[in-house]
């Protein structure tokens, strides 16, 4: 078994824990509770790191003190890097030891979210299975999207899609043998126990001299795992950039890539599908070219709770390509996609947080 796993119970016993309202019974995990965050994380951290962040974000130090009580502090500090509160550092101590990835997380991997400008959270990976990545993460809400600041510790899941996750920092634990980690790649990358031909087979290689690393990419070209891939993976990104493609026909110059990703042409793509929708139902006369300048601006409509059509769809698209759930692609708003407008504007800081996706949060989704 990887060690890992002792990091994975120790992040799962903190589950329910509520930050403090003042420095007052930090250890008891629902006395005291409020939104002033002082923890007991906070004070142990200023313990082994030496710093003093008490009543401020503390989803980092969550990470550190939990790999500090699985391994104590100097194994922990091998582990991570270093420690440090703040997450694009963090990060960065993974990056400068190519301990860092951007698809395939593995349980025990700490994840790190981001929003338009930085990595801003982060988190412990518990499973990944189904196409989604379970994790356990400290000051977040019991909710589904990624909540930063939150106040609680939390088990969450993502679709393995999701936009807001900027990576994952493997550590170096110690090695599982050859049959354990060959196990592990039918379990979490193919969803079953191994057939005993298969399993002597990538046994037999890994003991020949093949990398680990090697028979996993197998593992990820393998007909099987494309195929869970492709099931897991038809998300509403792919579903979204289709219907552009059908709806802006041939005012494209190329149909999209159905990839998955709100990329820079599924942004413009969006942008030309508000100002086609202006020019049919509002007369609009816009040039349908994807730069949402003054002339769109001034035409735009505002989405909001109530409205229909396909200048909502385009809205709902968006905010799934940025990993908010507004709960259907319907062209219909209704509470779950005020409530996703909601969520992407407190997140990105420079927004009003109405539920109203008006100009300047529609400039934001498409930047």
């Amino acid at each position: 078994m990887c060690e890992s796993y002792k990091v994975i119970q120790v992040a799962k016993s903190q589950i329910g824990y509520l930050e403090k309202s003042s420095n007052s019974q930090l250890d008891d995990f629902t006395a005291n509770a409020g939104r002033a965050n002082y923890t007991k994380y906070a004070r142990d951290y200023k313990g082994f790191a030496g710093e003093d962040y008490q009543g401020q974000a503390w989803c980092d130090m969550f990470v550190d003190w939990c790999f500090v009580k699985a391994y104590g502090v100097n194994k922990a500090r091998d582990l991570l890097g270093g420690f440090d509160a703040y997450t694009p550092a963090s990060a960065q101590y993974f990056k400068s030891r190519g301990q860092w990835y951007t698809s395939g997380p593995q349980p025990g991997d700490v994840v790190f979210f981001e929003n338009s400008r930085r990595i801003n959270h982060t988190g412990i990976v518990t499973e990944v299975k189904d196409g989604r990545v379970y994790t356990v993460e400290g000051n977040t809400s019991s909710g589904g999207d990624v909540v930063r600041n939150g106040g609680g510790v939390w088990p969450k899941s993502y679709a393995l899609y999701n936009s807001k996750i900027a990576g994952y920092g493997r550590p170096a634990y110690a090695q599982q043998s050859d049959q354990d980690y060959v196990t592990g790649l039918y379990h979490d990358l193919l969803g079953r126990e191994p057939d005993a031909a298969g399993f002597a087979c990538w046994v037999d290689a890994l003991q020949g001299g093949a990398s680990r690393d090697n028979v996993r990419q197998a593992f990820l070209q393998s007909e099987e795992y494309q195929s869970k891939r492709q099931a897991a993976e038809d998300t509403p990104v792919m579903a979204y950039q289709r219907w552009l493609n059908t709806y802006l026909g041939g005012y494209l110059k190329e149909p999209l890539e159905i990839d998955g990703k709100c990329g820079a042409k599924t942004k413009k793509a969006a942008v030309m599908a508000v100002q086609l929708y202006l020019n049919k139902n509002c007369g609009s006369r816009l040039a349908v070219d994807g730069s949402f300048g003054t002339k769109t601006k001034t035409a735009y409509e505002t989405v909001c709770r109530g409205r229909k059509g396909d200048n909502v769809r385009v809205v709902q698209g968006l905010l799934y390509g940025h990993g908010y759930d507004p709960a259907g692609f319907d062209g219909s708003c209704g509470a779950g996609c005020e409530k996703a407008i909601k969520q992407y504007q407190a997140d990105t800081d420079r927004l009003v947080v109405d539920g109203r996706c008006g100009k300047a949060t529609f400039a934001e989704l498409v930047r």
